[in-house]
């Protein structure tokens, strides 16, 4: 079969599924340079064969962005996996912690905390369809993928002049799910946004949850290695990683790892606060609060940013 392949409403090229996981990709003639699919496909005469799995979510119409493919479903679909108890209250409580130190996307909860509505990255101020957007695992184009490959992909991807400020959004993504304990920062939550080539840029932050929160997850590592090592105790591994990869100073580092504390502790009542509100929630919100603590003291720790002495405040010193 064959689907067309649309950039901001415009036909630009054709999709025919090919044998097994792969598809073909090809533009149509005359299509403009700025008409991209992806950043991993500029506009070109020869077609392209594609691994299913890797760009599912681009081409598949389940990742927000400029590019529609009509009228194509997945066959051999999945369900979605179960998701954790108040998992929605979880991630509003993680990127009410972010959005004090980093762009994330605006969210609505709902007033019995069970439903978190994350208003699309893609959209301009008027709600119309402006930016594309691919998750590293797109552009990496693999499975495997490492903090290392996505600071490579940043090089390969972002332009000079807005590197600096992607680095930077990265780095405080690291810092937050060593400090929120998320062992779901991955790939796939992980982002790129853009107009044109030009301007690529960081996508707002989402998907943060407080995985040590959950019995069946208290144990799982940070998803992405870095130096070839999956953990939670990284030492002063940490700083220089960020400062070779992401090119941030120890110094400047600190100052960001202070500020993710501050922002845990500025948000931690409202942890409390919820609690009270949905009774069930208790469980999950003390579990959220001695990961938090035990996150923000792992980056306080003298042998990572070595902060010294700081307030966390009543509802971080002990769970209610």
């Amino acid at each position: 079969m064959k689907f067309p392949v649309y950039v901001l409403g415009r036909d630009v090229a054709v999709l025919e599924q090919a044998a097994g996981l792969e598809s073909v990709l090809t533009y149509h003639a005359g299509t403009a340079p700025g008409d991209f699919v992806s950043l991993t496909l500029p506009v070109r005469t020869e077609p392209y064969v594609l691994d299913e799995g890797v760009y599912w979510p681009l081409l598949g119409g389940s990742t927000p962005g400029r590019v529609q493919v009509a009228a194509r479903t997945r066959g051999n679909e999945t369900e979605p996996a179960p998701q954790p108890p108040f998992a929605a209250l979880n991630e509003h409580l993680c990127l009410q912690v972010a959005q004090r130190v980093m762009l994330t996307a605006h969210t609505e909860l709902s007033s019995d905390g069970e439903t978190l509505t994350v208003l699309r990255l893609d959209l301009d101020a008027q709600g119309h369809p402006h930016w594309g957007m691919e998750d590293f695992g797109v552009l990496l184009g693999q499975h495997d993928a490492s903090w290392e490959k996505i600071a490579q992909a940043v090089r390969d991807h972002v332009p000079g002049s807005r590197r600096g400020e992607v680095f930077r959004h990265l780095a405080t993504s690291l810092l937050l799910s060593y400090a929120l304990r998320n062992a779901r920062c991955h790939a796939g939550t992980l982002a790129l946004r853009y107009t044109s080539r030009a301007d690529v840029q960081a996508a707002p932050a989402h998907g943060l949850l407080t995985t040590r929160a959950y019995a069946d997850m208290a144990d799982d590592l940070p998803a992405l290695a870095f130096m070839g090592k999956k953990t939670w105790t990284p030492g002063r591994n940490l700083q220089k990683f960020i400062a070779t990869a992401f090119g941030i100073a120890p110094k400047e580092q600190a100052l960001m790892a202070e500020a993710v504390c501050d922002a845990v502790a500025d948000v931690a009542p409202q942890v409390l606060e919820a609690m009270n509100q949905h009774p069930a929630f208790s469980d999950t919100g003390r579990g959220m609060l001695a990961a938090w603590a035990e996150g923000v003291a792992g980056l306080r720790d003298k042998h990572v940013y070595a902060l010294g002495a700081w307030e966390a405040g009543a509802a971080l010193a002990g769970s209610p």
